[in-house]
């Protein structure tokens, strides 16, 4: 299935793409799930089943930014991290490029998730669907004027009351809320003007208990708002869009206070300090223009497409400086404080791509994008980006493809020493990703139902920051840069994408690592070895049932195995979790009753009870004398094998 609108590029084998039905359909959690659908396929990997993050060919989800039409969303997980944030009923395909992309697509060190809103009404006056299960309500309207000139879409979902944190790995203790609401509108101006309004906001809220026991505060709290509108026109021979829109995110820590078990570091001497109220944003705001010749219906790609690109990304974080008194065993904290920091970076760029066909079987693309504006640490004011694409069609069911290509990222999200993470604009002193990449694929329909695949690939991105740890009086916001990931791999895949009964299996092979003054050790995101496997049967036209097994090798963790003079000293080693495994199954009925379509589903998560961990909480410490101790990770439980239960209703 393609993605491809009349007059756009072909896209490159190693780009994955899914309809609305595909991800309706998959065995996700709780409910249809855009970005666990996407796990699913080669390339795309998590840190198990509490995680929804997609880490693209073993880089930080960070580093793969999440559009939903052109709009970024910045935090795109809710029930911390176990649900995408964009509810389904809004999506109406899903791209993930996880290699060289249109220089349209600027942004992204390692890929781009690509969510293209749904237009709305379906050629009705009025539709709904609403959809209740153990995670959320959902419900969804939707309608066409007459003669299609007006259409529109509202989606929203949220929870009905305290989300089940014990089957998300949370802790049983947990208050946790969300919420999200979606809509577009589409206006035909006349004339072959157009008009599309998408918009998207999100939020999620853990209070009371849980964020008292883990994180020390009375509440905690983070949101997505952002909208675009976008005029399409002719001009001549040619077809013009023109698009506005602005992004927000936004995270904020209470007041709260903080106990020592908080920071995962053993003490002799118990304490508390207090902290004051953090805030983290990510705000921006894009003007995007595009021409390209206009289409006349052909469904051939256009041969040339031109763009820009106007956008202001701001980023204001607060750190925590810990101020300390006392040495070894009577050494504590007396407060802690936030330390404001904020970066605003005015970004232009111009991009253009042309595609020939040197033979009527070899597609050839290459493009430029060339983008300026601040000082950025270690790159010049302005900065090319270069991508070039090749595809042979070497046989009518034989497809082959390579690209190579240059991708700039200039807000990076960086893990602090003792609270969360946070996010930081390029500037003077703070570099931006660069990332290099390379990949050759392979694709082949077998027959008109089955496409396998082959892909290989490489990537090295310099300008990653770390952040120094927290000692004495330094404030833990120092950038640390110098560290750059390399990775490399191998991807193999095959779907079956039609008839009664469909099926995908995907294996991936994957090296990636972290390069540091201080040395090389494995990247946290590194699983060398994923085998996914899916199956939906049709049993009949209102019963479908389907499984899905995947299995991967653990993924790396820092910690500290031994701790000495409160842990200001000690022995860093890297661990790895356990191989994850996991088998899931669902089933799932509709019918007619009247003029509703109803129906009910039942979702089983991994059905044969393996005992996989949850996420990486700390560390358990042996005090073995004289202030020093032994210590060993520890992590949450994972989400529980209870069966996940919904009921649907559609006009």
């Amino acid at each position: 299935p393609a993605l491809r609108a009349p007059g756009e590029p072909y896209p490159p084998t190693d780009a994955r793409e899914l309809t609305e039905a595909q991800v309706q359909e998959a065995v996700t959690y709780a409910e249809p799930d855009v970005l666990r659908a996407l796990l699913r396929l080669p390339g795309a990997g998590s840190a198990g089943d509490h995680s929804a993050a997609l880490w693209a060919r073993g880089a930080p989800a960070a580093h793969t930014p999440v559009l939903f039409h052109g709009i970024p969303v910045v935090a795109p997980l809710h029930l911390g991290g176990a649900l995408s944030s964009v509810g389904p009923d809004a999506v109406g395909a899903a791209a993930f490029y996880p290699g060289v992309r249109p220089p349209a697509l600027g942004d992204g060190a390692a890929g781009v998730v690509e969510l293209r809103s749904r237009r709305g009404g379906r050629g009705r006056a009025l539709g709904a669907l609403a959809e209740l299960t153990v995670s959320s309500a959902r419900l969804a309207l939707e309608g066409e004027a007459p003669g299609g000139r007006v259409a529109w879409l509202v989606a929203g979902r949220t929870t009905l009351g305290p989300a089940p944190a014990g089957q998300l790995g949370l802790g049983r203790g947990a208050e946790y809320t969300f919420h999200d609401l979606a809509g577009r509108l589409d206006v035909d101006l006349g004339g072959g003007r157009a008009l599309e309004v998408s918009a998207l906001r999100t939020g999620d809220a853990v209070s009371d208990t849980m964020s008292r026991r883990v994180l020390g505060t009375s509440f905690v709290s983070w949101d997505n708002a952002g909208a675009r509108a976008t005029l399409a026109l002719p001009a001549g021979p040619l077809r013009l869009r023109h698009t506005v829109g602005a992004s927000r995110y936004r995270a904020d820590v209470d007041k709260g206070i903080f106990k020592r078990e908080a920071f995962t570091v053993p003490s002799t001497v118990p304490w508390i300090a207090t902290l004051a109220g953090l805030d983290d944003r990510v705000e921006t705001e894009f003007l995007r223009g595009e021409a390209a010749p206009a289409s006349g219906g052909s469904a051939a790609p256009a041969r040339w497409t031109a763009g820009y690109e106007v956008s202001r990304q701001r980023a204001v974080t607060d750190s925590m400086a810990v101020v300390w008194q006392g040495a070894g065993e009577n050494r504590m904290p007396t407060r802690m404080e936030a330390v404001p920091r904020a970066r605003e970076l005015d970004l232009a760029a111009a991009w253009g791509e042309y595609r020939w066909t040197p033979s009527p079987r070899l597609f050839v693309s290459a493009g430029l994008r060339v983008e300026g504006g601040g000082r950025v640490a270690g790159l010049p004011a302005l900065r090319p980006a270069p991508r070039l694409s090749l595809r042979w069609d070497a046989l009518p069911e034989l497809a082959l493809s390579a690209g190579a290509g240059r991708v700039f990222q200039y807000l990076q999200n960086v893990p602090q020493a003792v609270f969360g993470s946070r996010w930081l604009a390029a500037g003077e002193d703070t570099p931006a990703l660069r990332a290099d990449l390379a990949t050759a694929g392979a694709e082949l329909w077998l027959g008109r139902e089955w496409l396998a695949s082959a892909n290989a690939f490489a990537r090295r991105t310099g300008g990653m920051v770390a952040m120094s740890r927290v000692r004495d009086d330094d404030h833990s916001g120092i950038p640390a840069p110098g560290t750059e990931n390399r990775a490399s791999g191998a991807e193999l895949g095959v779907r079956r994408l039609a008839g009664r009964w469909t099926a995908s299996a995907a294996y991936t092979w994957l090296r990636s690592e972290l390069r540091s003054p201080g040395g090389v050790r494995a990247a946290e995101e590194e699983q060398r070895h994923t085998v996914d496997a899916t199956g939906l049967l049709r049993v009949s036209p209102g019963l479908r049932v389907g499984g899905a097994l995947t299995v991967a090798t653990g993924d790396p963790f820092p910690y500290r195995r031994t701790c000495t003079n409160d842990c200001a000293e000690g022995e860093d080693v890297v661990g790895r979790r356990p191989t994850f495994r996991s088998l899931d199954a669902m089933a799932d009925w509709s019918g007619r009753w009247g003029p509703l379509e109803v129906g009910a589903f039942v979702q089983f998560r991994n059905v044969l009870g393996f005992a996989n961990p949850g996420r990486y909480v700390g560390n358990q410490c042996v005090y073995t004398g004289d202030a020093a101790s032994w210590c060993s990770p520890s992590f949450a439980p994972g989400p529980s094998g209870l069966p996940l239960l919904g009921v649907r209703a559609r006009y």
